[in-house]
């Protein structure tokens, strides 16, 4: 275990693949011996070294998922590995530790006893302000990340989710480049839903803030869309809130500034099916009707015409069980648009069961007949 955390050389290259044979009487006697502890202080409050990290956390997992006994003193120390989260091979630890799996559910329970939630809240309030990406910037990322993987968590998730913690958590780093936004933003996903959402009505603030569109449109600017529509589908007042911040022009800069931008285009979609019901929004992202059905027949910019197509579509086929949207549709739409016949055809196709049957499945093979080797494309 020594080698294999202290020596960049064959003989801890070899030390380590001996240990990561996975072999159960050597990885125990690691916790017998309190060789994964020593080991573990030594890299930690050693030089700051990627490879000693990396393959400390590759064997801790192993011996974390021995026994409900032998992760107890992995998960002593856990804790630690959150001062390395830029690392790759960490972010893979939690993922791993955060899974559904019965084993590492039990981790997580543990992980609860030792004071992991405080540790990542210190490590993120302590985290200094960057406006580039630099290390401090990866560090935040994987931060986020790990703060993300607790809030999806069946154990953890309940308790991050409470707002004590999930506030701090949450930290703004308003200066920050993209890639710290769009991990920020996938936390807050994650952390906020129904039950909590109360207590962070400022936040959403801060998404409005953030939706000022430039030459490139960002996974973080989505998610904070999803954010807004997740709080209109139960606030009257956040939906209110999002007519004052003119939503629906949101929606259609996306559409026509990024024409090809196929994820922009999946979340106004999302707004459509979400708004649909809503008596506030569905008024007003319905004037973006004529923008779409003159789209539909631009063969110039396909992808908007694609996804303007299968709105117009989903419209008609909610209109067959809720007549008023015919009239709605009727109202923004003219008649007489060629939109209407696009939409007729590609309903016929649709309808047409193109492609053909599907052929016959083949027979068993009778006894004592050869069974015919598979094709290589199988492989």
């Amino acid at each position: 275990m020594r080698y294999a955390l202290t020596m960049n050389n064959k003989i801890g290259q070899f030390a380590y693949n001996i240990l990561m044979e996975n072999e159960r009487s050597i990885l125990q006697s690691l916790v017998t011996r309190n060789s994964i502890t020593e080991g573990a202080q030594t890299v930690f409050n050693g030089p700051p070294s990627h490879l000693f990290v990396a393959r400390l956390a590759e064997i801790s997992f192993l011996i974390s998922t021995l026994s409900p006994e032998s992760s107890l003193p992995v998960c002593q120390f856990m804790s630690q590995f959150i001062l390395f989260g830029e690392e790759p091979d960490v972010l893979d630890l939690f993922k791993k530790i955060m899974s559904v799996n019965p084993i590492a559910q039990h981790i997580q329970n543990s992980l609860l006893h030792t004071g992991f939630i405080s540790s990542l809240i210190s490590s993120i309030t302590n985290a200094h302000q960057t406006d580039h990406l630099d290390g401090v910037a990866l560090y935040i990322i994987g931060i986020f990340k790990i703060i993300q993987m607790c809030g999806k968590s069946v154990v953890i998730g309940p308790i991050v989710k409470k707002p004590e913690y999930a506030i701090p958590l949450l930290r703004d780093f308003p200066t920050a480049p993209f890639q710290v936004k769009n991990a920020r933003w996938q936390a807050v996903l994650a952390i906020i839903d129904k039950d909590n959402a109360s207590s962070f009505l400022p936040i959403l603030d801060q998404a409005c803030r953030e939706l000022s569109f430039g030459p490139q449109l960002y996974e973080y600017q989505i998610d904070c869309i999803h954010l807004l529509l997740r709080f209109s589908s139960f606030s009257t007042s956040v939906s209110e809130q999002m007519v004052q911040l003119n939503f629906v022009s949101l929606l259609g800069q996306i559409l026509q500034r990024y024409p090809n931008h196929t994820i922009g285009h999946s979340i106004v979609a999302k707004a459509f099916r979400d708004t649909v019901k809503n008596p506030i929004l569905g008024p007003h992202v319905y004037q973006l009707l004529p923008f779409i059905a003159d789209a539909i027949p631009n063969r110039k910019q396909i992808l908007l015409s694609a996804t303007s197509l299968s709105l117009l579509m989903e419209m008609m086929n909610y209109a067959k069980s809720h007549p008023e949207m015919v009239q709605i549709l009727g109202r923004y739409i003219n008649q007489s648009h060629q939109c209407w016949n696009y939409a007729r055809s590609a309903g016929a196709l649709f309808a047409s069961g193109y492609g053909g049957n599907l052929p016959e499945p083949a027979a068993p093979p009778q006894p004592g007949q050869p069974v015919p080797a598979p094709s290589a494309i199988a492989h």
